[in-house]
């Protein structure tokens, strides 16, 4: 899942999302043989976000 740090559960208050998110881990725990596992979920975030890099927008 690609959603901005912080919001490894989904969207506050987005409590359909955070179920099928917490369901789909618990899941994992049954069907994950080898622990660092990493799985692509195709959840998306409901809109557009960026990144921050550490480094700021010149004000040009």
């Amino acid at each position: 899942m690609n959603f901005p740090m912080g919001n490894n559960f989904g969207a506050p208050a987005d409590v359909e999302m955070q179920t099928r998110i917490l369901r789909r881990s618990l899941q994992m725990v049954e069907e994950v043989e080898t622990g660092g596992v990493l799985v692509d979920w195709e959840e998306t975030w409901p809109k557009e976000f960026e990144y921050f890099t550490g480094r700021r927008k010149s004000a040009s």
